[in-house]
């Protein structure tokens, strides 16, 4: 294991647990996270990524070197309980993935699913087919408040992102880009391709948590017609 601790701020460290972006290592980092989050009240947020944790800290109450050495130790148990055969899915240091449908109108708006489908030499009820074939998972939150990485998209459907972005991308549109798919949650720019829309809100920071999606959670897509599509638009924003 080549675990680093890296300092990213007077109150952060960046702990590093592999280079790659891989389901395995996605659970390795759930796993981690979990666990570093029971450390003690004096750690104040983690943001997980594909790889790595970026955990943030009571400066006032702990010493930053003291951190380190517990992140470190604290990694090294968790991950060197799964290098012994002990399967993290039975492991008391994770829980099981939380399941999500998400219901899209496939070719709600503009979109770009004529030109995904003439990319990947297929038809465009075949993209819609192949996208909703796979669980995803979560791998990381970004860009934008909700925002979720979701992979690893079907081989068949990827694409690279738009030469030129949209200067504005509709809250709630589907998109697709090299191996990962996503949602808008919120209106901004993107140069992802869209597929289609969802009514299901990503992003409200009233809730808790104010993002559904959270890393290590799984996701399947669902299509709905526009009737159905609007009719819950009305119900979520009656």
């Amino acid at each position: 294991m080549n675990i680093q601790c890296q300092r990213a701020a007077i109150n952060a460290w960046l702990l590093v647990l592999d280079n790659r972006i891989a389901v395995d290592v996605s659970e390795r980092v759930h796993a981690v996270n979990q666990a570093v989050r029971e450390l003690g009240t004096f750690i104040m947020e983690t943001s997980p990524a594909y790889a790595s944790i970026l955990v943030y800290f009571d400066i006032r109450r702990v010493n930053a070197e003291a951190v380190r050495d517990e992140l470190m130790d604290c990694a090294t148990r968790v991950l060197g309980a799964s290098l012994q055969n002990k399967a993290l899915q039975n492991s008391d240091e994770v829980k099981p993935a939380r399941q999500h449908e998400v219901p899209v109108c496939y070719g709600y708006g503009e979109h770009d699913l004529a030109a995904v489908a003439e990319h990947c030499g297929l038809s465009v009820a075949e993209v819609i087919e192949y996208h909703q074939q796979t669980t995803y998972r979560v791998y990381a939150l970004g860009f934008a408040p909700g925002f979720a990485y979701l992979g690893e998209l079907d081989e068949r459907i990827r694409i690279p992102r738009l030469a030129t972005p949209r200067a504005k991308v509709p809250a709630g549109s589907v998109a697709i880009a090299e191996a990962q798919t996503a949602i808008y949650p919120i209106a901004s720019p993107g140069g992802w391709r869209i597929l289609g829309r969802t009514p299901m809100p990503l992003f409200d920071p009233a809730a808790q948590p104010m993002c559904p999606l959270q890393p290590g959670d799984e996701v399947r897509f669902v299509a709905i017609d526009e009737q159905r599509f609007e009719q819950w638009l009305l119900e979520v924003n009656p």
